[in-house]
């Protein structure tokens, strides 16, 4: 599949690979924080953004697409980010191509099968009657109904666009739904590890990585390292953008 993706400097490549409900868009400020010294592929995974739509979700399936990717872009070696699904993206392609990474980083997401999220987003989401709308105020007055917190309901809805008078999801919600539970636990990877300098970024509010992880995480990793972020919830670099970028420069220029 061909992803879309924008890019960003001059430099190593960093391939940065976004979460679940997101796009390439969420991590334009870091990337062009980071494009002084690097070149920076925000990418927006199948099903997500502008890339195309599929029926199969799961992490195999993406790992492919950015494997792909960095095929079509002639890059051997590059440094990969990934939060959240970018993430359990990211530690798969480490795992079954470690040829193919330098350095990873791994944003707020463990090895490790999560209890069922996301279900009752999908739900909501599905429910906003689109042919309503008279603008995105309208969706978000709707959606602030079933979800209090505002941050994350523009976040979702940076997800929906206007087709000349008619309202879309970019987000490709049938296959996402068809495949949550796999998005939520860890797929099969055998023995694999990956040898390579490895970092866990974690926000110190949110409870996606907790220290009993540290050793599933370093069964897989061995060299993994891990950051603890203050103020920062699971959107780390959201919440902490500055120090979020001195700690990826910082371990990439080691």
């Amino acid at each position: 599949m061909k992803l879309f993706f924008q890019k960003y400097g001059s430099g190593p490549p960093v391939i940065i690979l976004h979460g679940l409900f997101g796009s390439g868009d969420n991590w334009r400020s870091i990337g062009r924080s980071l494009a002084d010294q690097f070149s920076i592929y925000l990418v927006d995974l199948r099903n997500h953004g502008r890339s195309p739509w599929h029926p199969d979700h799961t992490y195999p399936a993406m790992a492919g697409d950015v494997l792909e990717l960095l095929d079509r872009q002639g890059i051997e070696r590059a440094h990969i980010v990934g939060h959240s699904m970018g993430g359990k993206t990211a530690m798969y392609l480490a795992l079954r191509h470690p040829h193919r990474v330098e350095k990873l980083i791994v944003v707020d997401i463990a090895p490790k099968k999560y209890d069922a999220i996301f279900g009752d987003i999908i739900k909501w989401l599905r429910s906003l009657p689109l042919y309503k709308l008279k603008s995105r105020t309208d969706a978000l007055a709707y959606l602030l109904q079933f979800l209090p917190q505002k941050g994350i309901v523009q976040f979702l809805l940076k997800n929906l666009v206007r087709d000349g008078e008619n309202w879309r999801w970019r987000v490709n919600l049938d296959a996402i739904e068809a495949h949550l539970g796999e998005l939520n636990d860890w797929p099969d990877v055998g023995n694999a590890r990956f040898e390579g300098p490895t970092l866990f970024v974690r926000g110190k509010q949110s409870n996606y990585i907790q220290p009993e992880d540290y050793p599933r995480i370093r069964h897989y990793f061995p060299k993994a390292r891990f950051v603890t972020i203050a103020n920062a919830g699971h959107w780390v670099h959201a919440d902490q953008p500055e120090v979020f970028v001195r700690t990826v420069r910082y371990f990439l220029n080691k």
